[in-house]
């Protein structure tokens, strides 16, 4: 387990709280709607045991598979994957630093991370617990390997659009919800 800054990753007690709000609004308006959840990186590397551990991580995924259930109607559920290269810009190992630093590269202030979600690595994967269907849609953030990506719509240089914005245009979505891991 890394030792996480305070406040460097949401807590988990704030996304179950905030599963919870999500699951009794969803509940009382479950008239058809062009609405998307959107769960964000719900992967190895964020729960417990992995590189760059949220505690507790894994007690959301219930949670997240009761709003994926078809119990409701969403118009899309998209999952979002970090999904790093190799020797990636953020990751401390490539600059011999320390995690958790913060250091200037070409596209301003980077916060140095240990090693995590490094593509096709089983911290990569999706957690096994978390229910997957066919119709789900996978974003992958971070591709870049000079930019991090915090965010699911755009690299943190606002350089490359992940094509979210785009997905959810493209399917009249009207309503977003959001439910995951270090959103």
């Amino acid at each position: 387990m890394v030792n996480v800054p305070k406040g460097a990753i949401t807590a988990t007690l704030i996304l179950t709280v905030g599963a919870a709000l999500l699951n009794a609004y969803v509940l009382m308006s479950r008239r058809k709607r062009n609405r998307a959840l959107i769960v964000v990186d719900v992967q190895n590397d964020f729960c417990e045991g992995g590189s760059l551990e949220v505690p507790n991580a894994s007690e959301i995924i219930p949670k997240i598979n009761q709003l994926k259930s078809d119990d409701y109607e969403w118009k899309l559920v998209v999952l979002t994957q970090d999904w790093h290269p190799k020797g990636h810009s953020s990751f401390a190992s490539t600059h011999s630093e320390t995690p958790f630093k913060t250091i200037d590269l070409r596209f301003g202030p980077q916060t140095l991370w240990p090693d995590h979600c490094v593509q096709n690595s089983p911290g990569a994967e999706f957690h096994r617990n978390l229910r997957q269907v066919k119709t789900d849609v996978i974003v992958r953030k971070g591709t870049n390997h000079e930019l991090d990506s915090y965010s699911a719509f755009w690299d943190n240089g606002h350089i490359q659009e992940t094509g979210l914005t785009k997905l959810l245009r493209d399917n009249d979505v009207a309503e977003v919800y959001v439910c995951g891991l270090a959103t």
